[in-house]
């Protein structure tokens, strides 16, 4: 068999980490960018968008990292919500739609890889299953769900769906599906019908002494190392053309995006040297081991998405301050997703100090993870910053941190769980708080998210902005320098400290 070469220009990965059968595996994507997709025709502008259903499946929501990822008993064929969604336990939302972002109308097209060692003959034979999103309703609405009425009209009509052969992806084989919607894209408008819709394992994949069999035999792939799914859009401008069809048949675009190069993307790491090489490149990064850092400070210059993939990073510091074990430049962007523990082993010899996990002088989004501070101090009485330290110091900076999901704690006495800080005049801090879990210190009895403004009116701008999240309730907010800037949105339960520190 001939198998071709792969390129990734740009895509969106859904990455499988196989941890254990009976214990979790993690479904990933990566944050999306314009690199993910291949455009033909003046103004014609794309964006991948991905989705899942909220917790009580009420709502559609942005596609999170790491999800758990285990054999499913149910059927996803049976019974469906109002999204045309299936009610099955262990299945794993990644609704992908396409939206015109672009001035001109276009004809677009999704393209899908899947590890073919995880695809049988057949579906009975697949150790992997996805759904194409023949019964999504974006309206919820549950418009398709009538099987007998339904007859996938909807679906032939609006998308062409195609089996693409073969590629070769960091000497991975994948088999490529390709989805193309027959109606035009308007400009602003956002495709009605999703391409895939989700994943789950068979029922009958099973793992024991490492080896991974379905009914009994053994799956040919590599769980340890993850698996990525690419996902690629293209779009042509609609304009000339009768037809989709007729529109990439012209357009030159490849039917294999991936025809020119074989990585994917993602830098897989499994050791402190590797992390430290992959960071200074930037990109997206998949933890394959727990990563003891020690007393290392990584610094990000370059975005950088890294994916803990059910992976923990452990780091360690003795003496009078640390300023991070990730510290984010001015400009950079640093985004953390999925499952995995994040802690700082810290023994302080002084009070007043920092033990921060994220020093973040540009940009830091939090979506998903366990974050605390540990400290075996017994004479200090205030930490000024634990998890993150939120610092603008210069007079045109901007330093902004935004979480999305994850659990955030500390241990020691009097501590600020974040500290936001506008430093000099014209500084700009923000934090921004959608979600997530803060817990208070056992042994303080406060534990702190402040917000500082140095000099007061004369100096920089600092804001906290509390959109969601949950609270213990010796977790409290306090607006150091009085300036006010502090906003709590209905129904978020955060009580106010009244005095300086």
């Amino acid at each position: 068999m001939n198998i071709k070469k792969a390129l990734l220009t740009g895509t969106s990965y859904a990455a499988v980490a196989a941890l254990a059968i009976g214990g979790t595996m993690a479904l990933f994507t990566d944050s999306e960018t314009q690199d993910n997709v291949m455009t033909v025709g003046k103004g014609v502008d794309i964006e991948i968008i991905e989705q899942q259903r909220n917790d009580d499946g009420t709502a559609l929501e942005d596609f999170k990292q790491g999800k758990e990822l285990l054999p499913m008993s149910d059927s996803a064929q049976g019974t469906k919500d109002k999204f045309g969604m299936p009610i099955a336990e262990n299945y794993v939302d990644k609704i992908v739609t396409v939206g015109n972002i672009g001035e001109t109308d276009a004809y677009v097209r999704v393209i899908v890889g899947v590890p073919a060692a995880l695809e049988g003959a057949t579906a009975n034979d697949n150790a992997l299953h996805w759904n194409y999103g023949n019964r999504f309703d974006a309206t919820g609405n549950g418009s398709f769900n009538d099987g007998t009425a339904f007859e996938k009209s909807h679906w032939n009509e609006e998308v062409t769906y195609a089996e693409n052969g073969t590629a070769e992806i960091d000497g991975i084989v994948y088999n490529l599906y390709s989805f193309t919607y027959t109606d035009i894209l308007e400009s602003d408008d956002v495709t009605d019908l999703a391409s895939i819709v989700g994943f789950y394992l068979d029922e009958d994949v099973n793992c024991e002494d490492g080896v991974y069999t379905l009914n009994g035999a053994a799956i040919d792939y590599d769980f340890s190392q993850g698996v990525v799914i690419p996902v690629f859009a293209q779009a042509i401008q609609a304009s000339g053309y009768d037809s989709a069809a007729e529109a990439f048949a012209a357009s030159g675009l490849p039917e294999n995006p991936w025809s020119e190069s074989e990585s994917t993307g993602v830098t897989r790491v499994a050791s402190v040297d590797e992390l430290t090489a992959a960071i200074a490149d930037g990109g997206t990064i998949l933890l394959t081991e727990d990563l003891d850092l020690g007393d290392t400070q990584l610094t990000i210059a370059e975005d950088t998405t890294i994916i803990l993939g059910g992976n923990d990073i452990t780091g360690a510091y003795s003496g009078t301050e640390h300023y991070g074990m990730f510290t984010i430049a001015s400009g950079a962007t640093l985004t953390i997703e999925g499952d995995g523990d994040v802690v700082m082993n810290s023994e302080f010899t002084t009070d007043n100090r920092y033990g921060v996990i994220f020093r973040n002088n540009g940009t830091l989004n939090i979506n998903g993870g366990n974050y605390r501070v540990t400290d075996a101090t017994t004479g200090h009485t205030w930490i000024i910053a634990a998890i993150i330290d939120n610092y603008s110091g210069g007079s045109s900076t901007q330093a902004e941190a935004n979480i999305y999901d994850g659990t955030f704690a500390v241990a020691g006495k009097s501590i600020n769980l974040f500290r936001n800080y506008a430093y000099n005049v014209g500084a700009d801090a923000e934090l921004n708080i959608y979600g997530g879990e803060f817990k208070s210190n056992e042994e303080a009895s406060l534990t702190y998210i402040w917000n500082q403004n140095q000099n007061g009116a004369d100096g920089g701008s600092g804001r906290l902005n509390f959109y969601g999240g949950t609270y213990d309730a010796n977790v409290v907010y306090e607006d150091y320098n009085g300036q006010d800037d502090i906003y709590i949105a209905d129904g978020v339960a955060i009580s106010a400290y009244s005095g300086n520190n």
